[in-house]
């Protein structure tokens, strides 16, 4: 469902899915118009499939570049059964769209190869 607030220029999104070729995100999203013109969104969500054989596909190279890095190089095989993820971003016709913050955690990772520490 979602909802429209023409007072505040909102609309709150409170259940979405997404369902990719292997991942499932289903989550909550807010997108705000600010005085500028500009779009600002928030959202959180909840991936279940996630198999590392396919992260490079749906994790841009420029988003958290070196833990992206990091994960890919010891990380090539394997399955998250839960991941969290949050993020904001902004959207002007000036600047397109930005990531401002982004985050998650795994909640239960299964792998075959020992995870190494990262210094």
């Amino acid at each position: 469902e979602a909802v429209w607030s023409q007072e505040f220029n909102r609309l709150d999104i409170d259940a979405f899915r997404l369902t990719l070729d292997q991942p499932v995100i289903e989550g909550t999203a807010q997108l705000q118009q600010a005085e500028d013109g500009a779009v600002n969104l928030e959202a959180s969500g909840r991936a279940t499939g996630l198999s590392f054989e396919g992260l490079a596909k749906y994790w841009p190279a420029s988003l958290a570049p070196d833990p992206r890095r990091w994960v890919l190089k010891h990380l090539p095989s394997g399955r998250a059964s839960d991941a969290r993820l949050r993020t904001t971003a902004r959207w002007s016709p000036g600047s397109g769209f930005q990531i401002q913050t982004h985050g998650g955690e795994l909640a239960e990772l299964v792998t075959s190869a020992p995870v190494p520490r990262r210094a």
